[in-house]
C-alpha cells in the first residue's frame, strides 16, 4: 500500500475482474493496517473507495450497546 493510488487501484480492478468481492478487498486492506500503518491504510482505503464507488463504510457486525451485564 505504499505505492501510488493509481497503482493500488489497478490491483483492485484486477482483483475485481478475477471475482474477488469488494468486501474481500476491503478486508485485505484492513488486515494490512497493523504492519503498514495508518497512512498507508488510508491510501489503500481511498483507492478502494474510488474504484468501487463506495460512499461510506458501514459496520457489518452488531456492536454491544452497553449495560451492566446483570440481568
Amino acid at each position: 500500500m505504499r505505492a501510488g493510488k493509481g497503482h493500488i487501484q489497478s490491483h483492485i480492478r484486477v482483483a475485481l475482474d478475477l471475482g474477488v468481492t469488494s468486501q474481500e478487498i476491503l478486508e485485505a486492506i484492513e488486515i494490512a493496517l497493523p504492519e503498514a500503518g495508518i497512512v498507508a491504510f488510508q491510501a489503500g482505503l481511498d483507492a478502494w473507495r474510488e474504484v468501487v464507488d463506495a460512499r461510506g463504510v458501514e459496520p457489518t457486525v452488531q456492536v454491544h450497546q452497553g449495560g451492566s451485564g446483570t440481568g
